[in-house]
Order: structure tokens, then C-alpha cells, then sequence
């Protein structure tokens, strides 16, 4: 049986494949499935009023603890700075008598001259007011 050799100008067609320029899908194959994704809204978190001071309650003898007793929307948390250190409470629940109404003890101890400025802040879902101070 006699051989005919052939050479031939390209690999691509040694397998049987042309390229025409597009690289979409096989003729006869199933198109790819379309997925649609619904589009996600994000809302900004809305801003908390800053809680109130609205008293302090100092010892007549100078000394001792002193609290401050505020308002601020209820269940919400409510920080405390005074001579840089920063304690924590919670404004009374919403439904309850003291709905809102919130208190702590100043941090430090001993006497209080009040020279220095005492602020407030609330947070609501992770979300912080503006400070309100109290000076003297």
C-alpha cells in the first residue's frame, strides 16, 4: 500500500478545530445558564440624638460617689467619660417607668471639683450620637 504524506499548515486543524475569532459556545451545545441576582440596598444607619444630662447628684460632704442621671432613648447604651476614664449603662427599657431614664456612678472617686468636662454619648445598633458635655 503506498503513503501519502501531507503537511499541514496549522495544529489546530491536524484535530479537526477552527477558530473564527469568538470564543462562545461549541455549535449545538446547551447555552450556559442566565442567574439573575436581585439587586442588595443598603440604608445607612440612621443618626441617634445625643443622649441628655440631666442632673448631678453630689454628697454634702464633698466626697463620695457621685451620679449622673440622664435620658436617652430606651434600651439604649449610654458612655460616661470624665478624667478619661469611660464607664458603661443602659437607658431603662422601653414599657418600663424609667423608659429612657439612665444613671452611673462618676469614675475616679473622691471629690469632684468639676474643672474638667464630663460627656455623654449613645449608641444604638452600633451606632454613636455626638457627645453632649456638661461643664461647669
Amino acid at each position: 500500500m503506498p503513503f501519502t504524506t501531507t503537511t499541514l499548515a496549522s495544529s489546530a486543524l491536524a484535530v479537526g478545530i477552527a477558530f473564527s475569532g469568538s470564543t462562545g459556545t461549541a455549535p449545538g451545545a446547551p447555552e450556559p445558564p442566565t442567574v439573575t441576582v436581585p439587586p442588595t440596598s443598603v440604608t445607612a444607619p440612621a443618626a441617634v440624638e445625643a443622649p441628655t444630662i440631666a442632673s448631678l447628684l453630689v454628697p454634702t460632704s464633698g466626697s463620695g460617689p457621685v451620679d449622673v442621671v440622664g435620658r436617652g432613648l430606651p434600651g439604649a447604651t449610654v458612655e460616661v467619660t470624665y478624667r478619661g476614664v469611660t464607664v458603661s449603662t443602659v437607658a431603662g427599657a422601653e414599657g418600663t417607668r424609667l423608659a429612657g431614664v439612665w444613671t452611673t456612678h462618676l469614675p475616679g472617686g473622691g471629690a469632684y471639683d468639676f474643672r474638667e468636662v464630663l460627656t455623654a454619648v449613645q449608641i444604638v445598633d452600633g451606632v454613636r450620637s455626638a457627645p453632649v458635655t456638661y461643664e461647669p
